[in-house]
């Protein structure tokens, strides 16, 4: 449907020198909530998502809160101001934040009179091409910030997390300042923030829910898990499931990750699966305390995790990552005729190795 071809209001406008094509003008402020519809777009954005999927920007501008500034291009440099506003008198194309618009018109449809305050910067004399090449630096060529940075920053807000990233750098940890919380993962590093937060949910899911692929939910579900067994517990656990690590097939020595599937992300959610899985491995009272002895430490430790039919598995998920877990189950249990592994009462063969591991092996 097309848009009324009307000024665009621009509140509080102020010009601005850009570098951006060899030096330019351009005009930054917020855009009036009642100009939002005429804003255009042009075929070289992409579809607009459904409401459903703009539900967090939604939400998050009903709680009051702010996004980040959109760009446009102004296919002309006719304008008029009262020394304050700025009306936008040619068309108005959204380069950058076509989302971000959406979400605040459907914000405003739901809530009349929201205070909605959405910033722009304003490139004048723009046209296609120029606005095309510019929404492709804004979009395929921008750094995506990694799930590591983005939990080492939960942590104030997350009590499990700020106890897994105090564990991270205790050198008396196994992997103690080898755990990455950055955008770029290090030579020197062996396992991301995500897997670790992943693993550690994952190896305590017989007590609470701890297996969300969404860091967000992820979090809360930890927060949860320590306030059900305490975060000293969930921290001893999540060093003796390395400790064990270190003992089956080394840590400390370790210098290339790469070559070591026992730290690949989906051999170790799914060692953390088996070992939640069955009674064999928890003591104490409630069941909570992760126990793995010398004999079973030798037997997990025998199997053949460099075989050329299993190796591929250790970096798979879903029905590869059920595949490992049966072959390690069979591969624990042969050989025994009494002292099998006793599953988690409600758990039954075929769903112990069925289970659909939901889990990204996230590196980056």
């Amino acid at each position: 449907m097309a848009q009324d071809l009307k000024s665009v209001k621009i509140i509080n406008g102020a010009l601005h020198e850009s570098p951006l094509r060899g030096g330019t003008i351009i005009l930054r402020g917020v855009i009036d909530s009642n100009s939002l519809k005429a804003l255009r777009y042009d075929d070289y954005q992409r579809e607009a998502l459904p409401l459903a999927s703009l539900a967090k920007l939604t939400n998050a501008l009903k709680a009051g809160e702010s996004l980040p500034d959109i760009e446009i291009g102004m296919r002309g440099a006719k304008t008029r101001d009262t020394g304050e506003h700025w009306y936008l008198q040619d068309e108005c194309y959204v380069i950058d934040g076509q989302q971000r618009v959406n979400a605040c018109i459907n914000a405003l449809s739901m809530q009349p009179g929201l205070p909605v305050f959405l910033g722009a910067a304003v490139h004048f004399n723009t046209d296609k091409i120029w606005e095309r090449t510019r929404f492709r630096i804004l979009n395929s060529d921008r750094v995506k910030v990694s799930p590591n940075v983005l939990a080492r920053n939960l942590r104030d807000d997350h009590p499990m997390l700020a106890a897994l990233y105090k564990l991270s750098h205790n050198d008396s940890f196994v992997l103690g300042g080898k755990v990455s919380w950055d955008q770029n993962m290090r030579r020197t590093k062996l396992l991301t923030a995500l897997n670790l937060l992943k693993v550690a949910g994952r190896l305590h899911t017989h007590i609470s829910p701890g297996q969300s692929t969404r860091l967000d939910e992820l979090a809360k579900q930890l927060d949860a898990l320590a306030e059900r067994a305490t975060a000293s517990r969930i921290r001893e656990n999540v060093a003796t499931f390395f400790g064990a690590i270190d003992e089956m097939w080394g840590i400390r020595t370790v210098q290339y990750r790469d070559f070591s599937p026992w730290l690949h992300g989906g051999f170790l959610y799914m060692l953390a699966r088996f070992f939640s899985n069955h009674l064999d491995f928890w003591r104490d009272v409630n069941g909570w305390k992760l126990f793995i002895d010398s004999e079973q430490k030798r037997k997990i430790a025998s199997f053949p995790l460099n075989d050329p039919g299993i190796k591929p598995l250790t970096s798979s998920a879903g029905a590869s990552a059920n595949v490992l877990y049966e072959l390690l189950l069979k591969h624990v249990n042969s050989g025994r005729r009494t002292k099998r592994l006793q599953p988690r009462p409600g758990l039954n063969g075929a769903e112990e190795a069925t289970e659909t591991a939901e889990f990204e092996n996230a590196e980056a």
